[in-house]
């Protein structure tokens, strides 16, 4: 998996239209984007840890969303065009946490190398839970407008569509078996991917498909695709 090396680290300098004019606000927005870059740089160090946990997962992810945080005042403090604005919502957030692909029988799927279930619905009370909610909800989202924008000629048909949640669990980790597979995770992924490509999830339009195999690697995969596709995705379901 790609160690998800991040522009804002690699070439922080690269800062286009944000920081020109010695202005105060130049200054102040150079403070934003520091503290972007700070973020950004203590979630690189969860991931490239050679013990995967959902733990490092979820502390990687809650950098990440203070991140998207003073991201989003530059962003927002500038006539940045829309395109720009979305490349660097997305690039706050490395492949290694979340990555989207086109695939072969479907029209694509999001990877998390990390385990969705952590909170079942009955958490929603819980300060730390409806963070990682919406976390995984904001991260999904920015890569999805992204890799929509740069893909115009994917298509949606007007049919009915399928999510698919799969989780690989480690062979010790069958405790993981049994948490709730409609969870607050898995809702905030569902809400993204409705709003990125503008279709409604309801009983009409959309279907679930939860599932789980043993894997080396704890990690998930969430696949679109349409209906008449999913006879040739029963082996995957199922294994």
């Amino acid at each position: 998996m790609s160690s998800g090396t991040n522009k804002f680290l690699t070439n922080p300098g690269d800062s286009g239209i944000l920081f020109k004019g010695a202005e105060s606000p130049s200054f102040c927005m150079r403070d934003k984007f520091d503290s972007a870059a700070k973020h950004i740089n203590e979630a690189q160090k969860y991931i490239e840890e050679p013990q995967k946990s959902t733990i490092k997962a979820q502390k990687a992810i809650h950098e990440l969303l203070l991140a998207q945080y003073a991201l989003r005042d530059i962003i927002n403090s500038s006539d940045m065009p829309r395109t720009e604005r979305m490349r660097l919502e997305s690039q706050s957030v490395p492949d290694s946490l979340c990555s989207v692909a086109q695939i072969n029988n479907g029209i694509l799927q999001i990877s998390y190398p990390f385990l969705l279930g952590t909170y079942s619905n009955s958490d929603s009370n819980d300060s730390s839970a409806t963070f990682i909610e919406k976390s995984i909800g904001v991260m999904t989202r920015n890569k999805l407008d992204l890799f929509l924008y740069e893909h115009p000629n994917l298509a949606f048909p007007d049919g009915f569509l399928y999510l698919i949640f799969k989780r690989f669990i480690p062979q010790n980790g069958n405790k993981l078996l049994v948490c709730d597979s409609n969870n607050m995770e898995t809702g905030a992924i569902t809400n993204a991917v409705s709003q990125a490509i503008g279709r409604s999830d309801n009983a009409y339009s959309m279907g679930f498909v939860y599932t789980a195999s043993v894997d080396e690697y704890p990690h998930t995969e969430v696949t679109l695709i349409q209906a008449s596709d999913l006879p040739e995705w029963h082996r995957y379901m199922g294994t």
